[in-house]
């Protein structure tokens, strides 16, 4: 449904996330007219970087952007309307009004908040200048950019495990630096040190991404 730039809906939904697209999934098959904002440029939240979903109770392999392109073809036929926008301000009170910063104006019986979690961030010198430049937070998005290349991936959790086995499909070498021992689930962590393109890192954690124009290497710091 192609969105209108000013709307009365009985539910609202701000944010575009697995839990807000089936939030709104739900209100529009209860027969509520229903209404979907992603301030984000994509739909389908953190899930659409996964590669493989582990764990998800669907039939046969299922990546994170299937399964992101699937709830949202399924509100779409529901009639929800999409609006992909920031919000600059939300209202309770007899009917919540949101405002987005397209300058669009929608009223609800209802608003659901299902803004979701942002990726961590490392916070060091290097990492916001050199974003897009080398710095990725998606792997199964921006993989092949670093086909054949030597690449880091910080952390050893679930998260840091999965990018690093796409990784190791594409780069010379992948550099996994962890505090501490992985925390990532037991059948991650056998298949990466089986392979021999990966290396660990360890009692380690980065002090500042390096590079002018683009990524050149990082400094680490050793943790105890």
């Amino acid at each position: 449904m192609v969105s209108r730039r000013h709307g009365r809906y009985e539910v609202l939904v701000i944010g575009g996330g697995v839990t807000g697209l089936t939030a709104a999934h739900h209100a529009a098959r209860s027969g509520l007219s229903t209404a979907l904002i992603e301030g984000e440029p994509l739909f389908g939240g953190q899930i659409a970087t996964v590669e493989q979903l582990d764990g998800y109770p669907a039939v046969g392999a299922l990546s994170g952007v299937d399964l992101a392109v699937d709830l949202v073809e399924r509100c779409r036929s529901l009639g929800v309307a999409f609006h992909q926008a920031a919000i600059e301000s939300l209202t309770v009170g007899g009917g919540s009004l949101v405002g987005l910063a397209a300058g669009e104006r929608h009223r609800a019986r209802a608003v659901v908040v299902a803004s979701g979690a942002r990726l961590k961030r490392l916070g060091v010198p290097g990492e916001d200048t050199l974003l897009g430049k080398g710095v990725s937070q998606c792997a199964w998005c921006d993989g092949h950019l670093y086909r054949g290349e030597d690449v880091a991936v910080i952390g050893g959790g679930d998260a840091a495990a999965q990018e690093a086995l796409v990784l190791a499909g594409f780069c010379r070498r992948v550099y996994v630096v962890a505090r501490s021992p992985l925390r990532a689930k037991p059948d991650y962590v056998n298949r990466l040190t089986r392979l021999d393109n990966v290396e660990f890192v360890w009692s380690s954690e980065v002090d500042e991404v390096l590079g002018s124009g683009a990524v050149e290497g990082v400094r680490l710091r050793g943790v105890r």
